[in-house]
């Protein structure tokens, strides 16, 4: 079964790392103009082992509650 190591900080503030079984991440409370530092690493067994971090565009998305 497939996990992921995803890290984060908001603005440079404190990091944190969850370890997932899907590569996807909603982080809420974000406000304009905030940073959000996304890292993600594909965690598996040998032989294949770790992957290397991943890096991509985020896309923020407005939801209305």
């Amino acid at each position: 079964m497939a996990q992921y190591e995803v890290t984060y900080n908001i603005n440079g503030g404190l990091t944190t790392t969850e370890t997932v079984l899907t590569p996807q991440l909603i982080l809420t409370g974000l406000l304009p103009n905030d940073v959000a530092d996304i890292s993600v690493v594909a965690v598996g067994v040998a032989p294949c082992g770790n992957s290397s971090a991943g890096t991509g565009t985020v896309l923020p998305k407005i939801v209305a509650r």
